[in-house]
């Protein structure tokens, strides 16, 4: 009963967060980016939290929904709904294409390919300042009204609008997410996280499950990195580095991120409570 009287008291926080935001110095962009990264470090946590599984290369797939839908709008056609979807896509190929690369890895063995990983993405956002724009960032587009035919979505010129539509795409992801979690397939990646031998002498095909993890969490993180970045500000390099990664210990001390990154806070907090488990 606590907690549902808890999760009811985050969700009434977060639909009336446009009205008080103000009354505490804030303001709704504040709001989004809040949404925004806290999906990550949930996202993040899948992997992490009810897998077992350690990976230091999140930001990757976060810069590249990100790029992918900032160069959607600004090349392809001026759609968000189509920039949002093709950066998931983007995504999530990326983390498939990986995950099968590292799935039979364990360890400090996995965190150091997940990391290679993400610097390699890292140094081609940094470098091909034609495509990218490097460490400026991908300029010269803007995300768009969505029109739903019968209504039109002004997510451009009405930041109270946009928040609420980022808090919907919030909340589809983290229903999602909860369905898989308390699904037969969510069993069994906690058995996989208890014990790895037993899961195996159970018939679990271990290596399988932990790709679609490493690809389920993939997924979230690639959807909503377009809607702060490539939807709304320039995409920077530094979006995709390690240092957005939030590498946290195990023991949950501290975090190797820089203290001045929100989102590696937020990923930190999210990465203690799990290594405690």
């Amino acid at each position: 009963m606590k907690l549902r009287l808890d999760i009811a008291a985050i969700w009434l926080v977060l639909l009336t967060a446009p009205f008080w935001l103000p009354l505490v110095h804030g303001y709704e962009a504040l709001g989004t980016r809040v949404l925004v990264l806290g999906l990550a470090a949930m996202s993040l946590n899948f992997l992490l939290g009810f897998t077992g599984v350690l990976s230091f290369g999140h930001a990757a797939y976060f810069g590249l929904g990100a790029y992918g839908a900032g160069l959607t709008l600004k090349l392809l056609a001026p759609s968000t709904p189509l920039a949002i979807v093709l950066g998931m896509l983007l995504g999530t190929v990326a983390g498939a294409a990986l995950g099968a690369l590292i799935a039979r890895r364990r360890g400090v063995y996995f965190a150091m390919v997940t990391i290679a990983f993400g610097q390699v993405f890292y140094f081609i956002a940094f470098r091909w300042n034609a495509l990218t724009g490097g460490d400026d960032g991908l300029r010269g587009f803007s995300r768009q009204p969505i029109d739903l035919g019968f209504f039109t979505l002004d997510i451009l010129n009405k930041l109270t609008a946009f928040y609420y539509f980022v808090l919907a795409c919030f909340a589809l992801a983290l229903g999602i997410m909860a369905f898989l979690l308390r699904s037969p397939f969510g069993r069994t990646l906690l058995a996989i996280r208890e014990n790895e031998r037993r899961a195996r002498f159970l018939g679990i095909p271990v290596e399988q499950h932990i790709w679609l993890s490493f690809v389920i969490r993939s997924t979230p993180c690639s959807t909503t990195s377009p809607i702060p970045r490539g939807c709304t500000t320039p995409s920077p390099a530094t979006s995709s580095s390690w240092r957005c990664s939030a590498a946290c210990d195990r023991s949950g001390d501290r975090c190797s991120a820089p203290p001045s990154s929100s989102s590696c806070r937020i990923i930190c907090r999210a990465s203690r409570r799990t290594g405690s488990r």
